[in-house]
Order: C-alpha cells, then sequence, then structure tokens
C-alpha cells in the first residue's frame, strides 16, 4: 500500500518555492564528542556533518575540536552541555537560524532536518527531538536523537537560563534557572531548564505520526 506524500498536492511551483526556502535556512549542528572517540567522530565527520564543529574536552587538530576546558566523565555531561550552548551563543548566535546539537554516534538526513524546520517559525519558542515523557513536566528530548532550537531559544537557555550575559539581571534575581551543578543528565538537564525558561518541548512527528527523530539503534528496526 502506498502512503501519502506530505507534498503530494504542491504544484511544481511550490515545490520550488519550498526547496529555495530550506536551502536558505542557516542551521548550525554541534557534535559532542571526546578523546577516545575521535576516530568515530571522523567517520562522522565524513559523512553527514563535514561543516558542523565538533566540541570536546581535548583538543584534536584533524576534526578539529573546540576544547571546552571540562573534565571529561559522563557524569559531567552536563557541564559539558552547559560549555557548549554557551560557546555556540557567543560564537554563532548572530549568524545562524537553528542550532543542532547531536553526538558522535548521531545520524542525520540534513536534508529531511532542513525540509521539517521550513515549516516551523523562528520566533516560537518550542525546541524539538524525540521526546520522552517522563522526568520534565512537559517532556525532554533524548540527547542521543540530537535536537535542535532556533536562534532565540538558544539566547533563553543562555542569557536566562545559565546567565552567563545577565548574571546580575533583576530577573530571577541573578539566579541561574538551570542547574549550577556539574553533574546531571545532559538531557533531562536541558529539558528543565528549557521547561523553566519558557520553551516548550514541540511534537516532531510527521502527518502520519511518524516519529522524525529516533534514539534507537538501527538494529532495533
Amino acid at each position: 500500500m502506498t502512503q501519502r506524500s506530505d507534498y503530494l498536492w504542491i504544484s511544481p511551483g511550490l515545490i520550488t518555492y519550498f526547496k529555495h526556502n530550506q536551502k536558505s535556512i542557516k542551521l548550525l549542528c554541534w557534535i559532542t564528542t571526546y578523546p577516545s572517540n575521535y576516530e568515530k567522530a571522523l567517520a562522522v565527520k565524513n559523512t553527514w556533518c563535514r561543516r558542523c564543529i565538533f566540541v570536546s574536552s581535548a583538543n584534536n587538530t584533524e576534526l578539529p575540536t573546540v576544547n571546552l576546558n571540562v573534565t571529561e566523565t559522563r557524569k559531567n555531561l552536563w557541564w559539558k552541555t552547559k560549555a557548549a550552548l554557551t560557546y555556540v551563543y557567543d560564537n554563532y548566535y548572530r549568524d545562524y537560524d537553528w542550532f543542532l546539537k547531536a553526538d558522535d554516534d548521531t545520524y542525520v538526513i540534513v536534508e529531511n532536518l532542513r525540509s521539517f524546520l521550513s515549516q516551523q517559525t523562528l520566533l516560537e519558542p518550542t525546541y524539538f527531538g524525540a521526546k520522552f515523557k517522563m522526568m520534565v513536566r512537559q517532556g525532554f528530548m533524548s540527547g542521543g536523537a540530537g535536537y535542535v532550537m532556533p536562534k532565540e531559544v538558544l539566547k533563553k537557555i543562555v542569557t536566562e537560563g545559565l546567565q552567563v550575559i545577565r548574571k546580575l539581571s533583576w530577573i530571577n534575581e541573578g539566579k541561574d534557572l538551570c542547574s549550577s551543578k556539574n553533574e546531571g543528565d545532559e538531557d533531562v538537564e536541558v529539558g528543565l531548564c528549557m521547561e523553566k525558561v519558557g520553551v516548550k518541548a514541540g511534537d516532531s512527528r510527521d502527518s502520519l505520526n511518524r516519529h522524525r527523530f529516533s534514539w534507537l539503534f538501527f538494529t532495533y528496526y
């Protein structure tokens, strides 16, 4: 049985418009990696993420990596993520519209992601990913599947949640809305922080209720 395409009704002119709209989307991706995984990260770089930046706890000239100066342990993933969010905001916020976080074992079909993002608005405080409905009231996005956010969400989580820019702001009396601890599950902590700064956990399923983000390995399918 054939399935209906989301774009079955679109005229050739509109197809041209959507393709142009996808290309006009300025998307930055950052890949979280670590020293013992650089070989795997290189394989990822040579496939879908040739234009992504790689963040780590040590320098590597072949990828190359951005050294976030954090202590590399699994327990410190939240610390590493906060450092990455801050770095990306400080260096790339003005130049891109959307920001994608992924790991060095994530595979993204960028054309499909761009197609999805072309249907979203930059002004809506929403982020997208593989949504888990637990531990956070509105749910959170599984870190393994990656998650994507518009630039204003990146700004909110850094300047309002992490208080990197406005440490003495009257908003929340200068206290971090995001956890100030280094330890914590990255995806859950991001979800909690997003909720506290008023960012919605969006629904990225298609018109047939199929998930666009998956945290499972291909061997599970």
